[in-house]
């Protein structure tokens, strides 16, 4: 599946029930039904949370330590952001 074909994916899921997947939880419910329909994988709901989480830490550490940032794409992304997911 290529992106564009993730975005339509994301569009129709959030269209089809947009206080499910716009809401807090929507990243969670996106990957699950994503891998389940699409992979035809089952995996643990909360997986995705954690993996959401373990992201966003590491995308707040290499802004606030950039001598380690190695990415060419998205940074900064995090700029400017009352949620800290470091001072969970």
């Amino acid at each position: 599946m290529e992106n564009i074909d993730i975005k339509k994916f994301v569009a129709n899921k959030v269209k089809s029930n947009p206080s499910l997947y716009g809401g807090d939880k929507g990243n969670t419910h996106l990957v699950y039904d994503y891998f389940k329909e699409i992979k035809g994988i089952d995996i643990p709901k909360y997986f995705d949370s954690t993996s959401n989480s373990l992201i966003r830490a590491k995308n707040m550490f290499l802004e606030k330590e950039p001598k380690f940032d190695y990415r060419k794409i998205n940074k900064g992304i995090f700029t400017g952001l009352k949620f800290n997911p470091l001072n969970k």
